[in-house]
């Protein structure tokens, strides 16, 4: 979590912070003691909100929900009928995601192997002469967390791989079992023996997603002898994966230990977040019998354990032991000197701090055994086996994997938060190597400027608002977890941003700089709070807390406003907000329950910029509606989209919510997020959800697939529609954003004429109020006809209907009767028609 939040993230601030289906709240409801004695960490809370928009009503995901929604996916996708265009990277390139694990080649020390919390299996490069080359590995199958890497240190061919992100396994009534604290889907192990070039599912856990892999050991000497530390315990095969056994069933198996020579030697660490019998664990046998060990070893802590060993002295092993959560920040760092029995703690400095539940390690070098690397909120190192740690380095935080260098001692890398980052000199300075390796987790409310294709933003988890414009290399402008983002219409110099809780910033410069415009707080507040502006009336903001907040001077001091008011919706917080294209006072928002059985999810709507709100959730399900898009140019007309499980997932009104149609169709049963209608062609609807980008030509009558070009699994966040150069923009939870061309203009029948050079120009300014130039330019003389088409492709002007000459001309096009929305210049030069987009706003 990056420093800004960490500073500003306070009990005080995010009351009701663990609530059982716990988005995290500004909200007076008391708090467990541990989150009112300290900082409430940041990747707690997007973990938390990430499971319970997908889990609930349930306290936890199904099974083996992702399995048979990527069935659908691909009986779908059979149907074919998809177009040929395919969805292009726009990155960013310069900043990775969370990593959670890195394996270095032994014998190849230029190519290390990479797994992302998002992103899945990636392959870094890296050449002698410095830099870094990044490739995406299709597995071929649906790996989002690859949380675990091992290469076989007998055979480097022999690789294996362990998927899921989970940090908390709990009993609750009734037997049931919860992970509420995860980051992506598992799917069990998968192997190669060809160096990472082919796979396959030795692990096959595709029917129970909630699981999670921590770690995977291989017996130095043996391939074929691998023990992997997982949420249900700890798994070994001697077979090389044909056949598993849970040798030591205590949840979860955080790291393991293996000796180097007797292979029936392995010490095991368990628990997180107060998982039944946590501690440290040996055998001597194999794994068919465990001794808990306790000498020295503290009883109190929380979060997990890491282990590391010397390279020499085969007894003397490292336990870094975090607490975790909160007020709960402590961390030991242990070390036993005789292979377990008793255990001496070197130090108690914090490294872990807050993050003992999520980020930290111990890690010996293994060339110079005295040097101690301590990750976690901050990366820390020891010149004397551990003890007097002191902080080192300015790079990312949050810690979570290590690699050092076969042969160079003074090369180590490490991976976190921020991606990938290495030392060549010891730690006296530290490489960003994140360039080309495409992994950010990017939020719903992602925003790109009407008349610029160039300038984009988006939120992503952990690492702040970042802006794109118009390189791979997107530029970080606000701190914190980003979330909502929005670009004026009108005037792109007005640029908005957030961090998590509704921490709302306004730029005026294009969005080079930012100030806070935060709406009034006090009431619940969801971790990825929703805010937009009115298309129409664009200096005008709503934003959602339990109570909708509106300013019609851009969020300018004193100028926020209660709605209904001042009287919450039903005292849960906003989870999604749309404003109608064509009406600044209609808006739909939803709303999710702070705990569970506490109230439903709900749908509102007001027509009268929030004097007063009706619920339209009628039979809408009970899940998190996360996402709504209105028609271009009839607010009547809307859908929503909701997540979860076994239920539908797109509905559609056409009588302004007074009722809804569930047209999810053939659509995969998968949490879904994201929709939003083609304004030129309002019966073109996309909708994006845990396995891909799907498209309705027919106002949701049926469906197909849109996801040519995007990795293998791609998890939605958000879809928007850059109206400048005609693109659908995805943005993605572990792959960045990617774009895709839409199909053309709307079409009129026109008279057939032989063919003229033309070129449509400009049309300016564009989002227009009163009167918009059209710029166009013949080769040669033609008869022009210059229309003016509403997004249901009538014909609403004709601007110009006559010879002209040849060159540059320009037509003045009068918009100030015009209804606000999207129209369409139609330029027809002897049977050669152009189009171009013009947004008119009131």
């Amino acid at each position: 979590m990056p420093r800004l939040t960490r500073l500003l993230v306070t009990a005080g601030l995010f009351a009701a912070a663990f609530a059982a289906l716990g988005l995290i709240w500004l909200d007076p409801t008391p708090v467990p003691a541990f989150a009112r004695r300290g900082l409430i960490p940041g990747a707690y809370q997007a973990l938390t909100f990430w499971t319970d928009q997908r889990a609930y009503p349930a306290p936890d995901l199904p099974a083996e929900g992702l399995a048979q929604a990527l069935a659908q996916r691909q009986a779908l996708a059979a149907r074919g009928g998809e177009p040929a265009s395919v969805w292009q990277s726009m990155g960013p390139h310069n900043q990775g995601g969370r990593t959670l694990a890195l394996a270095l080649n032994p014998l190849r020390p230029t190519t290390l192997w990479v797994g992302s919390a998002g992103g899945g299996l990636w392959r870094a490069t890296l050449p002698t002469g410095g830099g870094v080359s990044w490739t995406r590995v299709e597995t071929g199958f649906a790996v989002h967390a690859a949380s675990a890497i091992a290469i076989a240190p007998s055979d480097t061919s022999v690789m294996y791989l362990g998927t899921g992100e989970v940090y908390k396994y709990q009993d609750i009534q009734g037997g049931t079992v919860s992970r509420p604290t995860r980051g992506a889907y598992g799917i069990g192990i998968l192997k190669s023996t060809d160096g990472g070039q082919t796979w396959s599912h030795v692990l096959n856990w595709t029917r129970d997603q909630r699981r999670g892999v921590q770690m995977i050991r291989v017996n130095p000497t043996n391939p074929n002898d691998v023990w992997a530390a997982t949420t249900e315990g700890v798994y070994r095969s001697t077979d090389g994966g044909a056949t598993w056994a849970n040798v030591h069933p205590v949840v979860m198996a955080t790291d393991l230990l293996l000796h180097p020579t007797d292979p029936n030697w392995a010490l095991a660490a368990h628990g997180n977040q107060s998982s039944p019998g946590k501690g440290l664990y040996r055998t001597t046998d194999g794994g068919a019998t465990w001794t808990q060990l306790t000498a020295g070893v503290p009883t109190t802590f929380i979060g997990k354990i890491l282990l590391d060993r010397h390279p020499t002295d085969l007894n003397t092993l490292y336990a870094s032991v975090g607490n975790g959560i909160s007020g709960s920040t402590s961390t030991w760092l242990l070390r036993t000197t005789d292979g377990g029995d008793t255990w001496t703690t070197v130090t108690t400095a914090d490294y872990a701090s807050y993050q003992g539940w999520f980020a930290h390690y111990v890690a010996v070098n293994p060339h110079r055994p005295n040097e101690v690397w301590l990750g976690g909120v901050d990366l820390w190192r020891s010149l004397s086996g551990g003890a007097s740690p002191t902080p080192i380095g300015n790079i990312h935080p949050d810690h979570h994997h290590f690699a050092f260098h076969p042969t160079n001692p003074d090369i180590v890398y490490f991976a976190g938060d921020g991606g990938l980052y290495r030392t060549t000199n010891g730690g006296a300075s530290f490489e960003d190597l994140n360039a080309g390796y495409q992994t950010l987790q990017l939020y719903n409310g992602t925003s790109h400027a009407w008349t610029d294709s160039t300038r984009s933003l988006g939120g992503a988890q952990d690492n702040g608002v970042r802006a794109f414009r118009g390189t791979l290399d997107w530029a970080h402008v606000i701190g914190g977890d980003g979330t909502w983002t929005a670009i004026d219409p009108v005037n792109p110099q007005y640029q908005y941003g957030a961090w998590q809780n509704l921490n709302l910033q306004r730029s005026m410069d294009g969005g080079f700089t930012f100030a806070p415009i935060v709406p009034p707080t006090g009431s619940a507040t969801a971790f990825v709070a929703p805010f937009a502006l009115a298309p129409t009336m664009p200096q005008r903001l709503y934003a959602g807390r339990a109570i909708i907040y509106r300013s019609d001077n851009r969020g300018s001091s004193g100028t926020w406003r209660t709605t209904n008011g001042g009287v919450a919706l039903d005292g849960n917080p906003a989870l999604a907000l749309t404003v109608a294209p064509s009406d600044s006072n209609t808006v739909y928002v939803s709303t999710a329950p702070i705990t569970t059985g506490a109230s439903r999810t709900r749908l509102w709507k007001t027509v009268n910029a929030g004097a007063s709100w009706t619920q339209v959730t009628g039979t809408l399900p009970d899940r998190y509606l996360m996402d709504v898009a209105i028609h271009p140019t009839n607010p009547a007309i809307a859908y929503v989209v909701a997540s979860g499980w076994g239920a539908g997932h797109v509905f559609k009104t056409t009588d302004g919510g007074a009722s809804w149609t569930d047209v999810t169709g053939v659509l995969p049963d998968a949490p879904t997020t994201a929709v939003v209608i083609d304004p030129l062609r309002p019966n073109d609807v996309y909708v994006g959800n845990d396995v891909g980008v799907f498209v309705s030509r027919d106002g949701g009558a049926s469906w197909g697939t849109f996801s040519n070009g995007l990795p293998g699994v791609t998890l939605t966040s958000d879809l928007q529609i850059s109206p400048s150069d005609r693109t659908l923009r995805v943005a993605t939870h572990g792959h960045g954003m990617y774009k895709r061309a839409l199909d053309g203009d709307p079409t009129a029948n026109e008279p057939p004429a032989p063919a003229a050079a033309v070129a449509l120009e400009t049309v300016a300014p564009n989002p227009v109020r009163d009167r918009a130039t059209v710029t166009f330019r013949l080769d040669r003389p033609a008869h022009v006809r210059l229309a003016l088409y509403d997004a249901r492709g009538r014909a609403v002007a004709v601007v110009l209907d006559r010879a002209m000459a040849a060159g540059r001309h320009t037509v003045p096009v009068e918009a100030a009767r015009l209804a606000g929305g999207t129209y369409v210049v139609r330029l027809m030069a002897d049977g050669r028609a152009l189009a171009r987009p013009m947004t008119v706003v009131r």
